[in-house]
């Protein structure tokens, strides 16, 4: 078969799933003052438990405030914004058994307490040139011995740069990433806020449920620095203990 066949076989297939879930949309979910009720809520509340996404509660055909939690927690992780409300594209992107791995793992990240994980001390502290503050600390399991969070921050009073990773293990992890940097007359603070996923020390841009892979420059920098960080962990946490 020809490649443009294939193509345009592969648009069709990916159209017709789309669809198959968009017919059973047919409004956009959100709190209320009186609460949203109804089949669709109810599927949708069996949809998220069956992918363990167990704060919902029971599945009571309500739209409520541990439901819009969890809703908001999968926006926040696959790049929508984090609204609460549960549109055709979001409905859509949980619908889709494609998209189940990805799901799964974020449940999994929303069973990280920081309360109940050991925190090291700052890994970068004699790190950092004189004129940028840097910080960087991470959450892990001390049974599991395993990374859980990152937390990572540069800047000066000029510009920052925050990220937050969520490990699911070591090839395969969010990145919560923040730029704040002065606009081009420095009269007031702009923001670049994204979300990614690595993977295998690959990294892809996650914007409303579709992932793309990073430009080089970017993904090379990121991957940097966190793999110097994990490097710090690991040998004074992990490694010099055994």
């Amino acid at each position: 078969m020809k490649k443009g066949k294939v193509f345009y076989l592969t648009l069709f297939y990916l159209f017709s799933i789309s669809s198959i879930y968009s017919q059973n949309f047919n409004r956009i979910i959100e709190m209320k003052n009186t609460r949203m009720n109804g089949q669709d809520i109810l599927s949708l509340q069996n949809r998220l438990l069956s992918l363990r996404f167990y704060e919902v509660g029971s599945a009571d055909g309500y739209y409520g405030p541990l439901t819009m939690e969890v809703i908001k927690s999968i926006q926040f992780f696959s790049g929508f914004e984090s609204d609460g409300k549960v549109n055709r594209s979001l409905w859509d992107f949980i619908f889709n058994d494609r998209n189940t791995s990805i799901l799964q793992n974020i449940s999994t990240i929303l069973l990280y307490n920081p309360m109940r994980l050991t925190k090291t001390r700052d890994l970068l502290y004699s790190d950092a040139p004189i004129d940028v503050h840097s910080e960087a600390f991470v959450y892990f399991d001390p049974t599991e011995r395993k990374a859980k969070i990152l937390e990572y921050y540069a800047g000066n009073p000029h510009t920052q740069t925050m990220m937050t990773c969520y490990y699911i293990n070591d090839n395969y992890y969010f990145i919560k990433y923040i730029f704040n940097f002065p606009s081009n007359d420095f009269s007031r603070t702009e923001k670049e806020e994204k979300m990614y996923l690595s993977i295998e020390n690959n990294i892809f841009e996650i914007v409303n449920g579709v992932m793309t892979r990073s430009d080089y420059s970017r993904n090379r920098q990121i991957i940097e620095h966190i793999n110097h960080i994990v490097n710090k962990f690991l040998i004074e946490y992990i490694w010099s203990r055994k």
